[in-house]
């Protein structure tokens, strides 16, 4: 109640100052220029974007009523999408976010409550390759919709909240004035040589429009306004808050925490989440080029968060060098922006999302002059030149996408399906479906009285509960940009001991062509999403010296989905997030972490040829390797695999 009064007087109060306009000082005004220089001209090098207006994605930047018409027109084509006013601006504008996702609130394949995802857009107004990059995932996720694999995996299991237009009203005055801008009063001080320094309203507003009028004629207003990236109850008022209590400043935070009204829609847009399933919040900012990636007490949370930031970055590579870093904070402490906000108050994954162009990059300039023309003056790094903005929507959806899908969950095998290949007869049928609880799962079919014999050929099916490659245009299984999966095959091992006592491992040979990409369902189908399962036969030598008598057999899984996560080694429990890291996600031998391993949790029996031992094995090799030699062949493939993070064949001591 008493931050709607507090809106309701300054509404008051920025009507005075619009009625006073005429008797103010009248404001110095500069511009922007391509290439011409004066005292109120500073060139910049490149042609200045102008608004276009166009609901569909330019060469350039979209207006604010382009983009609001694309974004409801978005949510009326797509049942996945439902358009929620979260609040008002200052001035009263509605602020519009977008949940995307099924209708539904469980995960496909479990009961588990779907994870949230939170995304807010456009804070700071001049930063206009905010909305055109959240605009474009959007765009994205509802034009892919029905693609059978990667989008509708993320749109049936994860809640992914949309906020891409925040500071509106701040936003609509740069547009107003897309060449034009105000200095600070201590550039007007310094002489023309200087007073393009720290361009401020009109193109070069960053704040809300708090006690602000639309006009730039006017003296007395133009560096007041709310740093809505410092409107945080999150180190409000820490000394290394990053913020500051002088109604001019650019980073000014406003009489208490959340007093905006932008920042409690924000709020209210968590609430849709909800804010208790979040697993991610990004607040997309330009410019750097960077993560800001807040570091918390939790050491575990930060070095998730840390290492999805990596990947989701290395998506964006160019010549072998990812365009977008992290930059981590100091762990306990940081500025009082909305990712810090979310970070400590909910323990998720969060940062600051910063756009091209880059700044502080090794050997690179800060701003405009990395783009061809560009001369690098102040404040040139919020004017993205046209040519570089289809570039920077693409390769952050590309890295987008992989973020939440990541998020969604940890892989884990839902079915295993074998049969004798020459009959067709199923031998096993081995499926985890959820109890109920929400949080475990039971193992139906499973049977420990399975035979299989050496000399006959058949056909193991394994699937998954999404989908686990990535395919080409042309439909080829290749890596995720930035990834390296495709190549890292599933192993699929059975391990038992033969007649001497000693270790046998035989790998089912899968390759790239037995990822399935057409339906059906087991044996020669996937199950819900392409890719999702994996099938392909083989035939269990003689030379692995398996006893006549019933040995006990164990199939390992080793397998990484595309963004390069390991199995959940126990699908019993289901995986989940909670207090900044995993919980539920078993990395080998059953034990929690944040990594995973293998699955070995199916056992059942082979019957083989040997009826004595065998003689002593010499060094050469040959089907059956002893543990010894086994490490040794493991430890080589663990030089030559990149992120390899388990042993793929073991001694079985």
């Amino acid at each position: 109640m008493a931050g709607r009064m507090s809106r309701t007087a300054h509404i008051a109060s920025a009507a005075i100052l619009g009625a006073l306009a005429m008797g103010s000082a009248s404001a110095q005004i500069l511009e922007f220029t391509e290439s011409t220089n004066s005292d109120t001209q500073i060139a910049v090098g490149y042609p200045i974007p102008i608004p276009v207006e166009s609901q569909l994605p330019v060469d350039g930047f979209r207006s604010f009523a382009s983009l609001f018409a694309r974004h409801q027109d978005l949510a009326l084509s797509s049942a996945h999408v439902r358009s929620v006013i979260v609040g008002q601006t200052f001035n009263g504008r509605d602020i519009t976010a977008y949940v995307i996702g099924d209708d539904d609130t469980t995960m496909a394949f479990s009961d588990l409550t779907e994870p949230a995802v939170l995304m807010n857009g456009t804070i700071h107004a001049r930063e206009w390759a905010s909305p055109e990059v959240v605009t474009a995932l959007f765009e994205a996720l509802v034009a892919q919709e029905d693609d059978g694999a990667i989008v509708q995996y993320i749109l049936e299991n994860v809640n992914f909240v949309l906020l891409p237009m925040l500071n509106i009203d701040g936003y609509l005055q740069t547009q107003r004035f897309p060449t034009q801008f105000t200095p600070t009063p201590d550039d007007e001080q310094t002489g023309a040589s200087n007073q393009f320094s720290q361009p401020r309203d009109g193109r070069m507003r960053r704040k809300n429009m708090r006690e602000v009028d639309e006009s730039l004629d006017t003296d007395d207003d133009r560096l007041l306004g709310i740093d809505l990236n410092r409107n945080n109850d999150a180190f409000f008022t820490a000394p290394f808050g990053g913020n500051s209590t002088d109604p001019t400043s650019l980073v000014f935070r406003g009489e208490f925490a959340a007093s905006e009204p932008e920042i409690q829609a924000l709020l209210a847009a968590a609430d849709l989440a909800p804010v208790d399933r979040l697993r991610l919040y990004i607040d997309a900012h330009s410019f750097s080029r960077v993560y800001f990636v807040p570091a918390t007490n939790n050491n575990r949370r930060n070095n998730l968060t840390t290492a999805l930031a990596v990947r989701m970055g290395e998506a964006t590579t160019t010549f072998g060098q990812p365009r977008y870093e992290p930059v981590v904070g100091t762990p306990g402490q940081d500025i009082s922006t909305t990712a810090t906000f979310f970070a400590f108050e909910y323990e998720v994954p969060a940062w600051t999302l910063e756009i091209e162009p880059p700044c502080g990059f090794p050997g690179l300039p800060c701003g405009g002059a990395n783009y061809a023309g560009g001369i690098g003056v102040n404040g040139d790094g919020f004017i993205l030149p046209n040519t570089e903005v289809a570039r920077a929507r693409e390769e952050n959806t590309l890295a987008h996408i992989l973020g939440l899908y990541h998020q969604a969950g940890p892989p884990t095998v839902r079915r295993v399906v074998l049969q004798e290949e020459a009959s067709g007869n199923t031998l096993l049928d081995a499926a985890w479906a959820p109890t109920g609880d929400g949080a475990t799962r039971t193992l139906n079919g499973a049977n420990s009285e399975l035979t299989l014999s050496e000399g006959t050929a058949y056909r193991l099916w394994i699937g998954f509960d999404k989908p686990m490659r990535y395919r080409d245009e042309g439909g080829a299984v290749v890596d995720y940009p930035g990834q390296a999966a495709a190549g890292a095959e599933p192993i699929a091992t059975l391990r038992g001991v033969n007649i001497d006592g000693a270790a046998f491992n035989f790998d089912v040979p899968f390759t790239l062509d037995d990822w399935l990409d057409t339906p059906g369902d087991a044996p020669s189908g996937y199950t819900r999403y392409r890719d999702d399962a994996i099938a392909a036969s083989f035939t269990l030598p003689s030379s692995l010296q398996i006893s006549t008598e019933e040995t006990d057999v164990t199939l390992v899984l080793n397998v990484r989905d595309f963004a390069e996560q390991l199995l959940d080694a126990d699908p019993s429990t289901i995986a989940d997030f909670a207090d900044g890291v995993w919980v539920g996600y078993e990395r080998t031998g059953g034990f929690e972490g944040d990594a995973g391993g293998e699955d070995e949790t199916l056992s059942f029996k082979v019957v083989g040829t040997a009826t004595e031992p065998s003689p002593a094995p010499s060094s050469g090799g040959g089907g059956a390797l002893g543990g010894v030699a086994l490490l040794g062949l493991a430890l080589c493939l663990l030089t030559g695999r990149r992120r390899l993070l388990t042993v793929a064949v073991r001694s079985s001591s």
